[in-house]
């Protein structure tokens, strides 16, 4: 039985084409058959694009090396833009000598987060929505200086952990890790099955003596419950508590 030619089907340009690029791929199958060279373009060996590198190329035009090395400067680059990007606009022109700051949070609070925003940690923790917990930590920032500053919410945190393929640490977390200043916002609103990660999260920075400020709704016997009493027990030896409204 004979086989059915189907190009005769094709209009006369389309099956000129087609017959040409046919025989071009014969050709590079011969080749490739026969060619021992180490870089050829017909077997797409090709050279790495790297300069002075002379592997082969796997990836986008690199080696196996240079395409993990600029995997990792990708990672590295996005962790920086994570830490230099900071904290909300909102709350950029929030300062610690406002008059309707130290009018919603007292004088008490505003004292309190003039001494932690020289160094060190801080709780600011008030269970009303509208207390003035961020805008205080904001001030905080301002008065402090931002370089190196890391602004994210125990949710961000939480979800990154959540979330992350297996066997490879999220780039927020690696930043909140590394931050000079670290400023999670609302502490404890996160779903209760990743607060794991925020967990791990401090613990790393109380070991790095890294400071770190929380914001939070929850009592200390709340975050005991819910983080456990070590955790509670080390924000209680090197936080600084501020409570907005506080008598």
């Amino acid at each position: 039985m004979k086989s059915f030619d189907f190009t005769s089907m094709l209009p006369r340009e389309l099956r000129e084409e087609f017959v040409a690029s046919a025989e071009l791929e014969r050709e590079r199958l011969a080749h490739m058959a026969t060619c021992t060279l180490p870089r050829c373009a017909p077997c797409r060996r090709i050279g790495c694009s790297a300069p002075t590198c002379h592997e082969l190329a796997t990836s986008d035009g690199l080696c196996p090396h240079h395409f993990a090395a600029r995997i990792e400067h990708d990672r590295r680059a996005e962790i920086h833009g994570l830490i230099v990007a900071a904290m909300p606009p909102l709350f950029t022109d929030v300062r610690l000598s406002d008059a309707w700051l130290r009018r919603l949070v007292g004088a008490r609070a505003i004292q309190a987060a003039t001494t932690a925003a020289r160094s060190g940690w801080a709780v600011i923790e008030a269970a009303r929505s509208g207390a003035g917990k961020t805008s205080l930590a904001a001030a905080m920032v301002i008065e402090r200086g931002r370089p190196g500053l890391v602004w994210t919410t125990a949710r961000q945190v939480a979800s990154a952990g959540a979330y992350s393929r297996l066997g490879e640490e999220p780039a927020l977390l690696i930043a909140c890790r590394r931050a000079s200043l670290l400023v999670i916002d609302e502490f404890g609103t996160e779903a209760d099955r990743f607060g794991a990660s925020v967990a791990d999260v401090l613990f790393d920075r109380f070991d790095d003596a890294r400071d770190t400020w929380l914001t939070t709704p929850l009592t200390e016997a709340q975050m005991s419950a819910r983080y456990g009493a070590g955790l509670t027990r080390r924000l209680g030896e090197v936080a600084e508590a501020i409570r907005p409204g506080a008598a």
